[in-house]
Order: C-alpha cells, then structure tokens, then sequence
C-alpha cells in the first residue's frame, strides 16, 4: 500500500509556513549562539573542549602532511610513538581535515575553519530534518514540526547534547545526515527522479568519507529497500545503484588505504560507549549508571517521548501498510539494538555502539511527528469529550516541571541567582 502523502494534507499557506519555519530555525540560532557564541567562533583559538582538542591537533597535522607532500597521513615522533598518526585514529576526521584544507586555499585560517564546520553541523540540523521530512513525504507544517523535534534532542537530551560538546562532533553530523541518505534512496527506489539521484550521489560519496561507522547504520534499511524494489527494477536503475556504490567506494579509498597499509598498528578501544541491556530500563528513568557508557548526567525526557510517540506511530504505519515503515523500521531496529546490544560483542564493541542511539531516535522522530500531527489537530482536539481534554491537561501540568527543570539544566544561566 502507497504511504500517505501527508503532502497534500493540513498545508500552511507559503507565508505562513515561511514565518514558522523562520521562527523554528531562529529557536535554533539562539540557542546555538548560547551554546557556542560567536565569540567563541571567532576568537582566533580553536574549540578546545575534550576531543575537540585531539580534532585540532589532527587537522594541524594533516594539513602539514598535504602541503608537504600531498597525503592526509605522516609519522610524528612526538605523538603516537611508532604508530603511523592520520591513518588509522582520525578516519571519522577526513572530511574535518579536508575542509579546512580547502578553506585554506581561499585564505580562511585554520582556526577559524575548524571552528565554522562546527557551526556549520549545529546550523545544518534544522535544514536537514526539513529536507527529511519533505523526502518522506511529510506536510509542511509537519516538516517545521520534525525540525522543531530535532532541535529539541540536540540541545535538551542529554546525549545527543554531550556527542557535539564533547567533540564527536563527526558523528553529530552523520547522525541526521544517515537519515537523508534513507530519504533519498527511499525516493528514488519509488520514482526515480534525477534530482533525487544526483543528491543521492554527492551524499553517498559524502558519508563514505565522513564517518566509516555510518555504513553500519544505513546497511540494513538500505538493504531491506533494495531487497523490496529489486524484481521492480530496470537495468538502468541498477546501474545508476552501482554508480552510487562506486562513488561512495572511491571517496573511502582516502581513508581506507591508508588503514589497511597501516593496519597492524591498530589497537582495541572498547571503554567508552558500551552500555548492557539493564541501560534500557535505566535510560528510561533517567538514571546514571556510569558515565563512561552513557554520557553524564543522564537527561532522556525529549528522546523516551519520542521514542515511545514514534514506536506507536509506527506500529499504525505497519497496520497501514505504509511503505515508509520498512526503511524507518529497519532503520530502529538496527541502530538500536547496536546502542544496546553491540557492547556484548568484541567486534562492534570497539565502535562505541551507544552512538547509534542517534540515528535511531532520529528515525523514530518521523512518525512520532505524524501521529502527533494527528492527535492534536483541529478536528482531533474538537472530537475529544470533557473527560479527556481534562485528562490531556493534567498530564501536561504532571511533566511540564520535569520539562523546564530539564531545559535549567544545560541553561543555568536562565535561573535567577542570589546576590
């Protein structure tokens, strides 16, 4: 059964959708401006924080090695004893490395570039999750409402928010950009359009050199999408899939070779990110077992609501029939298993599996917006008797102060203080 087009349902007028897309993403610019202030940006030193300190040193390295002789790699006696650095530990960096190199060649300092592709993955996330949604074949007004859920995750929960300040800040943009390469393979497997295809292409070739653990995240929903078109489809098709696959293989080679010459010095790292199945139940109450595995300071209000409102919408897509529940299904099922399950094994345990938690809520954030959408329209909130509007409104006064207190939390400065 063909989805349903939430397209041609409940369209805000252009203006109208223009000014709450404008104040959605003006939300999202105030509070990157909070979070990471312009003085900051441009204070002439890089973002130092945690890992962001290893990235810069990575990029000062790599870019010495491309004007030195044209490689994203070189020994430096100094760090890495005997281990060959930008081979093997910065391969979630190239795409970092490469654009501050670029920036180079136009006169950009190398500080101020590493600090703008920072801003530049907190000021793309509203744009994707509208572009996202349009691809899925979501409404307008439900696209500003899926930019509007991310926004919430990427500030207000607790991991999302500690993935991009503690410097994962590569995997913060593959996160949502896995969840466009789904979109668009979605839509070009139902009706091959160029411009889907041409997008497609540059993307694909885009994560295979931005972040290798991206490739185990959009395997299996892009496998279950072949799968179901593949007796549908023409030669044409085919070819323009391996052309695809080729592109994403070519831009890898910068990382890939490298890696395997060097691939004898690589070392197990399994501490961090490796949560047991018992975090299900504690990620659920909020509560912190161990820094190490799920971030500190655990705060999952924003991400259990979705999670819990997009399970339910995707079950009533399942009963639809709706042909959006393969991808996004597959696309949960995987990556969440993987944030809870992969530290039980040594071979995915070693990519830090709870990243995947990212993805996964990202993907669940699509049909939850739908059957909210649904839920608290016009006619819907009309239909319901007094019992349930009273109902609805205690809830919303029962986790309205968890909400605020978790919004104080990452904005202290908000709260009045003692003199």
């Amino acid at each position: 059964m063909a989805p349903s087009d939430d397209r041609k349902e409940a369209h805000l007028p252009g203006k109208r959708y223009l000014g709450a897309f404008g104040l959605v993403y003006g939300l999202h610019i105030l509070l990157v401006a909070y979070f990471l202030p312009p003085s900051a940006i441009f204070s002439g030193e890089p973002l130092y924080d945690i890992d962001y300190s290893l990235h810069y040193y990575q990029v000062d390295r790599a870019r010495k090695a491309f004007d030195g002789w044209g490689k994203l790699w070189g020994y430096d006696p100094q760090v890495l004893a005997g281990h060959i650095p930008g081979a093997l530990e910065d391969v979630s960096s190239k795409s970092l490395e490469l654009f501050v190199i670029g920036l180079a060649k136009f006169g950009v300092e190398p500080v101020l570039a590493f600090n703008l592709y920072v801003l530049l993955v907190h000021l793309l996330l509203p744009l994707v999750a509208f572009s996202v949604a349009r691809l899925f074949l979501l409404s307008r007004a439900q696209a500003v409402g899926l930019a509007l859920a991310w926004i919430s995750l990427w500030f207000l929960d607790s991991f999302f928010h500690w993935v991009w300040f503690c410097g994962m800040i590569s995997w913060a943009a593959a996160s949502y950009a896995i969840l466009l390469f789904i979109a668009l393979l979605y839509r070009v497997l139902e009706e091959n359009q160029r411009r889907h295809w041409l997008a497609l292409l540059f993307l694909t070739a885009f994560l295979a050199l931005h972040h290798p653990f991206a490739a185990l995240t959009l395997f299996l929903p892009a496998l279950g999408l072949y799968l179901r078109s593949f007796k549908s489809l023409g030669l044409a098709t085919q070819l323009k899939l391996a052309g695809v696959l080729a592109a994403a293989i070519a831009t890898a080679l910068i990382w890939i070779l490298p890696a395997l010459q060097m691939k004898h010095y690589i070392l197990d790292e399994d501490t961090f990110l490796r949560p047991t199945l018992s975090y299900l139940l504690t990620d659920f109450l909020d509560l912190m077992v161990d820094s190490a595995q799920s971030g500190p300071h655990v705060r999952t209000l924003v991400r259990v609501f979705f999670l819990r409102t997009g399970l339910i919408g995707l079950w009533r897509w399942r009963k639809d029939g709706d042909r959006r529940f393969l991808p996004l299904g597959l696309m949960f099922i995987g990556a969440f298993l993987f944030a809870y399950a992969g530290g039980y094994a040594h071979a995915t345990r070693i990519t830090q599996p709870y990243r995947q938690i990212l993805p996964a809520t990202f993907a669940l954030t699509i049909p939850a917006v739908v059957l909210l959408s649904k839920l608290f329209s016009r006619q819907a909130l009309r239909a319901l008797g007094t019992p349930a509007k009273t109902l609805l409104v205690v809830a919303a006064l029962l986790v309205a102060p968890r909400f605020v207190r978790n919004v104080l939390y990452y904005m202290p400065r908000v709260v009045p203080q003692d003199k």
